[in-house]
């Protein structure tokens, strides 16, 4: 059969989650920066827990299944003394000892000491689970110098002592660890061999962090991951789908298992936070009304309208929130042509006029503003420029929240070469230890808690995930330039955690802070621009404890702000919000911002250019109502251009509610967390030569948007489909933005469907009502690419009222709709390089499929009318 009907049904609306890449080589930063590892769950057990879903598909899905943390199933703290076995888990269970084992409790961990070719495993008994996650730190005695080392193994759904799927932590000879998948049920079946991690165990302290997730029945997903304790969870670096016949799809037990090669001298394993989870299937589906307008209208004083928002809900206080540290994708090379984000702070130089106005981070407000005698602060220095100055601020640290009045437009900058930051945190000192943690009184920060973009309302079961309880807590704490991870009680701070005593106003730390700066988060706003027409330039803005109401650490509330050459970074809600027209953002660095990088609101005219926006939602926020790297709504004729989008937790790039006559033009998004760029409830969208690879649901999706151009991108590697195109029950208000998914062209791209990918293209109505020959959807000129005939064996998916009709073959979905007849598809070797630019099998296969590009697009890309190529086209510019 050429197609296969099944019923449309309701997919997932939100796919919470999915996992975003590994880190990559060519990150913007030289090290890891963040701190934030571990999530205190009940009983106060603490685990390095990742990502809260996992997306899993198989080829008997029809649509990717997503998961959440559920019940605990078994969780210890080691915090006891046994002798022989490891007694009882913190959470009740009986450890049963299986295999030669040599097990204890002693000094607050587990404990197997092994023989050369001795191995020992230990079971939780009555433990059960299929769906589950299971986690545990470890570390050796002394580094193998000889033999194959010494591996921990991580077991679910086992059966006994030789049964389950196991993934293996190998600590080698030279400082080499690795990680392998196996099945074990009548013989060992590896899924993935060892692969060798990039991070090392530099000595024998050196703890690694390691996981094993298995979901799933038909096929099973398996994957692993280690990292060393004190740098960053990366996204899972192995991986398995076991659709075999002996996979093992009933539930079983967790356990841990340690081994030791018969060339390794005799070997102690150390074992830490136990924890194991059951993941729960999430099923979400639309709603009626729009779920991420996050809407925030300027009153005529331009301070933002409060909107109707749902009832408070308890906070919760118990867990902590890590903040992963992605590192940056490399451009692709036809990308490369210029520079994307900012100038590092402190390289920049501006012209400085002989009236500028002169400022020194001293924190007084003395001086005249002189070169020969400064403003002691910012805030002063604002306050006395006169409209059209230039306020020119020297090196140095601003620990201020300031204003630009109505009325001045000014120019504000670093002075030529000289690095200039505002930072929204203070030292703390005077700390005294008292047993394992360290505390110091007088703290008088209260950050507001609640969640919402309207002030003094409480949304936080709208953005709160549960796996991360503590996302809308706004402090912030680091110890030496590492940040702390915030945990709800006394009682459960450990080494890089920190809790906040509200009630005896203290800070309670988990790391020595002895010869270090420790700095805290005080204020939640850097710069409120109020006054038309000013530009800010050439400074950074960081570890501000802003909470959602605030709109933005920096925020350009008046018409014609210009923000270039700007480090926005570390601050706890949103980065950068605007909402007047005229704004001109470029070369921005927006990054590990708890929420959001960037949010727009009525801006129309807003340009976005030469940008990153890289890490954002490091909370782990929900992915909706509005979580990512930018979000944009409610505006008109607005492009955002030759930026890049990647490592995002959950979205890159998102318009969303009445965005109208507005383009995506030459941007690189690239392993986020959810889609690349969605385009929902939105009207007259260009999105045109930009790189969409690798990201954790769809590379474009639209979603209930009509008279979009869909022209000359690649559009690769991603986990559920290249593009989607959906409907639900949703309609606008808004005159010429009806909130309906039609008149769509999908020309001259590469669509690359990912192995295990659900489908290259997807057309679904959720009302089961829509057929997509109706819409208007048009598709040619496209390079379609697989791996195989089967993998994945869907190439389109098509909307037929109640049934979702796929494709498997090119051909038989052009003779069944009439679609895509200049188009092409290619099975096997990939159409295009690490830099995801056609090799040399691409273009061998692009020749004769595009088609002219549409008049729109061509002004967009900035080609000539009726141009032909596929693929961005950057190189053809000119």
């Amino acid at each position: 059969m050429a197609a296969h009907s099944q019923p449309a049904g309701r997919h997932a609306r939100r796919p919470v989650r999915a996992q975003s890449r590994p880190e990559r080589s060519g990150s913007r930063r030289a090290a890891p920066r963040r701190g934030r590892l571990r999530q205190t769950v009940a009983l106060g057990v603490t685990a390095a827990f990742g990502l809260g879903t996992l997306v899993a598909s198989g080829q008997g899905a029809s649509a990717a299944t997503s998961y959440q943390l559920g019940a605990t199933v078994v969780q210890d703290t080691f915090s006891r003394t046994v002798a022989a076995g490891w007694g009882t888990a913190t959470s009740g269970q009986t450890y049963a000892a299986e295999s030669s084992v040599g097990a204890s409790v002693a000094s607050g961990r587990g404990e197997m000491w092994l023989a050369p070719g001795r191995t020992g495993q230990v079971v939780a008994s009555g433990t059960s689970v299929a769906d589950a996650r299971s986690a545990v730190t470890v570390s050796v005695d002394k580094l193998p110098t000889a033999g194959n080392g010494a591996s921990t193994t991580l077991q679910l759904r086992g059966s006994g002592s030789s049964a389950g799927y196991r993934g293996t932590l190998r600590f080698g000879k030279d400082n080499k660890v690795s990680l392998k998948l196996e099945r074990a049920n009548g013989g060992d079946t590896v899924l993935v061999a060892d692969r060798l991690l990039p991070q090392r165990a530099t000595s024998a302290s050196t703890a690694f962090r390691f996981e094993l997730q298995v979901t799933g029945s038909s096929p099973v997903s398996v994957a692993a991951r280690a990292w060393p304790v004190g740098t960053t969870a990366p996204a899972w670096q192995v991986r398995a789908e076991d659709a075999s016949s002996q996979r093992i799809s009933k539930a079983g037990t967790a356990s841990v298992r340690g081994g030791l090669s018969g060339g390794t001298a005799a070997t102690g394993l150390r074992f830490d936070d136990l924890l194991t989870r059951a993941l729960v299937p999430v099923t979400a589906t639309p709603s009626a009304t729009p779920t991420a307008s996050a809407s925030a209208t300027p009153r005529a004083t331009s301070t933002p309208r409060p909107t109707a928002t749902a009832s408070p809900t308890a906070k919760p206080t118990a867990s902590a929130t890590p903040k992963p540290t992605a590192t940056a994708a490399p451009v692709p090379t036809q990308a490369s042509a210029t520079a994307h984000g900012a100038a590092a702070v402190g390289t920049t130089s501006y012209p400085v006029p002989a009236n500028a106005v002169h400022v020194e981070p001293r924190g007084d407000a003395k001086g005249d503003g002189s070169a020969a005698s400064p403003y002691g602060s910012a805030a002063t220095a604002l306050a006395k420029a006169p409209n059209g100055a230039t306020v020119v601020l020297h090196a140095g640290t601003y620990h201020e929240s300031v204003q630009v009045p109505f009325y001045r437009a000014l120019t504000i900058q670093s002075a030529p070469n000289e690095a200039v930051w505002f930072d929204g945190s203070r030292v703390v000192s005077g700390w005294q230890k008292s047993g394992s943690t360290w505390s110091v009184g007088g703290w008088d920060v209260d950050f507001d808690t609640r969640v919402s973009l309207s002030a003094n309302q409480d949304e936080s079961s709208r953005y709160v995930d549960p796996a991360y309880p503590m996302a809308g807590h706004p402090d912030q704490v680091w110890v030496g330039g590492t940040e702390l991870t915030q945990v709800g009680s006394a009682g459960a701070v450990t080494a890089g955690t920190f809790y906040v005593d509200r009630g005896a106003n203290r800070l309670v730390i988990g790391t020595d802070p002895s010869n270090k700066e420790v700095r805290a988060s005080a204020l939640k706003k850097a710069i409120q621009i109020q006054g038309a027409g000013t530009t800010v330039r050439g400074i950074g803005v960081q570890r501000y404890g802003d909470h959602a109401a605030v709109l933005g650490v920096v925020s350009a509330e008046v018409p014609d702000i210009t923000l270039e050459n700007l480090v926005v970074r570390d601050n706890a809600s949103i980065g950068i919000y605007v909402w007047a027209k005229g704004a001109a953002f470029s070369r921005l660095t927006v990054e590990d911002n708890g929420l959001l990088g960037l949010v727009a609101s009525k801006a129309d005219d807003l340009t976005i250019s030469e940008s990153v926006f890289a890490r954002n939602n490091s909370e782990r926020f929900k992915a909706e109502p509005a979580s990512g790297g930018a979000k944009l709504h409610n505006s008109t004729n607005v492009t955002v251009e030759r930026s890049v989008f990647d490592s995002n937790v959950t979205r890159g790039l998102w318009f969303d509610v009445d965005m109208r006559n507005s383009r995506v033009v030459h941007n690189t998004v690239v392993g986020n967390g959810v889609d690349g760029v969605e385009i929902e409830l939105s009207e007259n969208i260009v999105v045109a030569g930009n790189y969409l690879d690798g990201n954790g649901e769809s590379g474009l999706k639209i979603f209930d948007s009509g008279t979009i151009e869909v022209s000359n991108n690649t559009i690769t590697g991603n986990r559920g489909y290249a593009i989607r195109m959906l409907q639900d029950e949703r309609r606008g208000s808004t005159a010429g933005v009806p909130w309906l998914l039609r008149t769509i062209n999908v020309r001259n791209n590469v669509l690359g469907a990912a192995n295990g990918s659900t489908a290259a293209v997807q057309v679904h109505d959720f009302t089961q009502k829509s057929y997509a020959k109706d819409l208007g959807i048009n598709l040619a000129g496209n390079l379609y690419h697989r791996s195989s005939a089967s993998n994945p064996p869907r190439l389109v998916q098509w909307a037929a009222g109640p049934q979702l009709v796929s494709y498997t073959t090119l051909s038989d979905f052009q003779s069944a709709t009439g679609n895509d007849d200049s188009s092409k598809l290619v099975e096997g070797a990939a159409v295009v390089g690490s830099d995801l630019a056609l090799n040399s099998t691409g273009r061998s296969g692009a020749q004769g499929v595009p088609v002219s590009v549409t008049d729109d697009v061509a002004a967009a890309l900035g080609v000539s009318s009726g141009w032909k190529g596929l693929g961005p086209i950057e190189a053809a510019r000119g």
